[in-house]
């Protein structure tokens, strides 16, 4: 089964903790992270997000990313990393 997380607004140090706590309460199965709200990406969240790919792969799951905004798409290609990548856990 598949769990849909939808996230808003802007991904920053004030939104790591709830989103770490969102991914851990999902953490028994597939998650599909929604980012078509989310104005702004930042580093601590976007760790946060492969920490959580990289669980979920040591548990035989996956964590996808659906609805990138270009904005935050260009943030995480600033920082090296594209969205396979963070799926991936950025190996």
């Amino acid at each position: 089964m598949t769990d849909t997380l939808p996230l808003e607004g802007r991904l920053d140090l004030t939104a790591v903790a709830a989103l770490h706590e969102a991914l851990v309460a999902r953490q028994g199965g597939d998650v599909t992270v929604d980012l078509t709200g989310v104005t702004q990406m930042g580093a601590l969240c976007l760790q946060c997000l492969i920490a959580a790919a990289t669980a979920a792969r040591a548990r035989g799951h996956r964590l996808s990313l659906i609805n990138i905004p270009d904005q935050v798409l260009s943030q995480c290609v600033a920082m090296g990393l594209s969205a396979r990548a963070i799926e991936e856990g950025a190996k």
